[in-house]
């Protein structure tokens, strides 16, 4: 089972250094959540004050009213970053129409008329998988009545409807989105190369992402070595990850569900990045066709190489007023940095210091990437291995090979 932790400013002295003992024993248990933050965030989403205050966590990361909701938290995923495919390409996918016709590539003359072209984008995915997902959800409520879980919903024998048919005292509906850090980067390379810099035009820039940067290996190199990326406490990309994040939430929230509900919007993937990754054509930010996206609200493997301080200040600026449905920070942490008290001290600081700036939630793999190495190598001698993954953890020995690498290549802080 999962353990959480909800943290607040008079939290106990003695909870919190028994949450760092457990954190420091590997297993990313427990995830903790900043009620100062996450309370309003409900609220905004339609939650009484009362209930709000009385949150708990759904399932992996989804924060949410217990006993009288029906949060179907994890509907839908969205690829963020196809989005933004789109409006470069004025709406084709691997040349097929797919999406509206947007500004042409040689007319988008700024970051804000890109944006603009990616939001229209947005919206057009947006209603594509609400569209199907109500034909679903009204399905179940036709054909597929649940009377058990009915009557242990609070609102359920009061409205006399069943919670697939709106019994509920809440009625959202989960929408994820995936890949943000992607997104974020992307559009922070072109602001620097395109529009502030004009090293290069938008039209040419991206005909060479198109072909994964083989006719410029030089450009590539240089894109993946650039400061501007997520997680190094940039102004540009927190700028922008408040920015698009805010998109995201404020577009999610308008949707009405089939349950007389709206749509909940978060960011946590579950294993759906790498899954998104491997129909996602290159993106501007350097990542090649295929790869992973990145995992929740977490910067790009690797990126966030300036120490967690950093990489959690990054972090805290993701747009939280809408967020109701959860999200996912993953920090990897070196063990031998945490050791005894002063290492309790050590992550204190860092979990309060995030929450105290508007952080949302934060979850601790504390590990060693060479015993995940050689777990990966053999096997039999690592069967209990336990590691934090999206909002949940798994024995390490049930992830498929490609989810293992990138536990492995996630950033490593304290590595010195």
């Amino acid at each position: 089972p999962n353990l959480h932790a909800r943290v607040h400013s008079n939290s106990p002295t003695n909870f919190q250094n028994l949450c760092y003992e457990t954190v420091k024993k590997g297993g990313g248990m427990p995830a903790f959540f900043n009620d100062h933050k996450i309370i309003p965030a409900l609220k905004n989403t339609g939650i009484n004050q009362i209930d709000a205050h009385n949150y708990s966590i759904v399932g992996c990361a989804e924060w949410g009213s217990p006993g009288n909701s029906f949060p179907a938290a994890g509907a839908i995923f969205i690829n963020i970053p196809m989005a933004l495919h789109l409006a470069l390409h004025s709406g084709k996918y691997n040349k097929k129409q797919y999406g509206p016709k947007t500004t042409e590539l040689s007319k988008i003359k700024s970051t804000k008329t890109l944006i603009n072209a990616f939001k229209k984008q947005l919206c057009f995915l947006l209603k594509e998988a609400t569209d199907g997902n109500n034909a679903i959800e009204l399905t179940h409520a036709n054909h597929r009545p649940t009377p058990f879980l009915s009557v242990l919903i609070d609102g359920c024998l009061k409205n006399g409807k069943e919670v697939n048919d709106g019994g509920a005292y809440y009625n959202p509906t989960g929408c994820q989105g995936v890949g943000l850090a992607d997104v974020v980067d992307s559009l922070a390379v072109i602001d620097e190369l395109v529009f502030q810099n004009k090293q290069i035009s938008l039209s040419e820039f991206i005909d060479i992402v198109d072909n994964d940067f083989n006719c410029n290996k030089t450009l590539h190199c240089k894109i993946i070595n650039l400061k501007n990326k997520y997680g190094l406490d940039e102004t540009s990309t927190n700028t922008l990850l408040k920015e698009i994040s805010r998109i995201f939430t404020q577009e999610v929230s308008k949707i009405k569900n089939s349950r007389k509900g709206f749509y909940n919007p978060g960011f946590w993937t579950m294993t759906t990045h790498q899954g998104f990754g491997k129909r996602t054509n290159t993106l501007p930010s350097g990542r090649l066709k295929g790869q992973s996206l990145s995992n929740g609200i977490s910067p790009c493997n690797g990126k966030d190489n300036k120490g967690p301080t950093v990489s959690l200040s990054s972090a805290s600026f993701l747009d939280s007023d809408l967020t109701g449905n959860g999200c996912v920070l993953n920090q990897k942490i070196n063990p031998q940095y945490i050791k005894d008290e002063k290492g309790n001290s050590l992550l204190n600081s860092l979990v309060k210091g995030f929450f105290k700036k508007g952080g949302l939630q934060v979850q601790l793999n504390v590990i060693d990437p060479q015993t995940l190495i050689k777990a990966k190598n053999n096997p039999e001698n690592y069967k209990d291995l336990v590691v934090r993954i999206s909002g949940y953890s798994a024995y390490f020995n049930d992830l498929t090979e490609s989810m293992k690498d990138e536990i492995i290549e996630r950033t490593l802080h304290f590595n010195h």
